[in-house]
């Protein structure tokens, strides 16, 4: 039988797992960070030692490292997209080592000959 791609079926429920994550499920290239901080109020309890902890979303533009606050009633969303992101980059590398894997295969068992170099040859000094 005649997989997609020609992966093996292992290979072939990836791509059709990652084909299917791509068309339905939001993904966010981003590391999730937890700080805690202080507010600065007097009286607070982060005066105290007890800081206030929020989660950010980090994540690169361009050349710098943006953090980007996360709202506590969005935090489940941000972390669904984040491990659907990994999930498929996992699916991916997947299919990615089945091609190499495939590629060294084909090497091996394939004999091709090397090129055969041919000397100059000197011209004969009656040739000339």
């Amino acid at each position: 039988m005649t997989y997609p791609a020609y992966l093996s079926v292992t290979g072939s429920k990836a791509r059709s797992r990652l084909t299917g994550m791509l068309q339905s499920c939001p993904m966010l290239r981003a590391g999730l960070v937890s700080m805690a901080r202080t507010c600065g109020k007097k009286g607070c309890k982060c005066t105290r030692g007890e800081k206030h902890v929020s989660l950010y979303v980090s994540l690169k533009v361009g050349r710098t490292r943006k953090m980007i606050y996360v709202p506590p009633a969005m935090e489940e969303q941000v972390r669904t997209w984040a491990a659907n992101y990994r999930e498929a980059a996992a699916l991916w590398e997947k299919m990615l080592q089945e091609y190499l894997e495939r590629l060294l295969k084909q090497k091996m068992t394939q004999s091709v000959p090397s090129p055969v170099r041919r000397r100059r040859s000197v011209p004969d000094a009656r040739s000339l």
